[in-house]
């Protein structure tokens, strides 16, 4: 066999072997990236729904207001101003100072969540971040649209990482 003939085969294998190192590398790397994509995604989803969780106890806790008449006090209020602000003063220092802590939580986690969530995740967050919005605990009708509300967050949460093709 000539020297050039022989040059060439090692040449081709050398080159051959190169592009499958090259090839099972990329391959390699994507798979890794996209475990941990799935893992931060997992981890966010996780980190919001239990700041929601802290949340929704903490609404729960929240004083109902069921029967009071309330237009004697928002008469006094407008009176005398001070009072106003001593009665949220009283209110942030004994029930609304967990809430602040968990609403605190809750927009952090949200934070994280926006920059892994799938979309189906995010119109899901969208529905919750408007209730928050409208925040009427109070009102039997916002309580339950809040239940519903993070009920179809878990169902889309576990479509996204569980159900979803892509994600496995």
């Amino acid at each position: 066999m000539d020297n050039w003939l022989v040059a060439l085969i090692a040449a081709g294998g050398a080159l051959g072997g190169s592009a499958l190192t090259g090839v099972i590398t990329y391959r390699l790397a994507r798979l890794e990236r996209e475990a941990h994509d799935k893992g931060e995604l997992r981890a966010a989803l996780t980190a919001y729904g239990a700041a929601l969780d802290r949340l929704t106890l903490r609404i729960e806790q929240l004083p109902q207001a069921h029967g009071i008449e309330e237009s004697w006090t928002n008469k006094l209020v407008a009176k005398w101003p001070p009072l106003d602000w001593l009665i949220g003063r009283i209110a942030t220092a004994t029930v609304g100072r967990g809430v602040m802590r968990a609403l605190d939580e809750v927009i952090a986690a949200t934070n994280r969540l926006l920059l892994t969530a799938p979309g189906s995740v995010l119109g899901e967050m969208e529905a919750i971040s408007e209730l928050m919005d409208g925040f009427d605990p109070g009102a039997t009708k916002w309580r339950e649209e809040w239940r519903a509300a993070r009920s179809a967050f878990a169902g889309a949460s576990r479509r996204a990482v569980i159900e979803n093709p892509s994600n496995r």
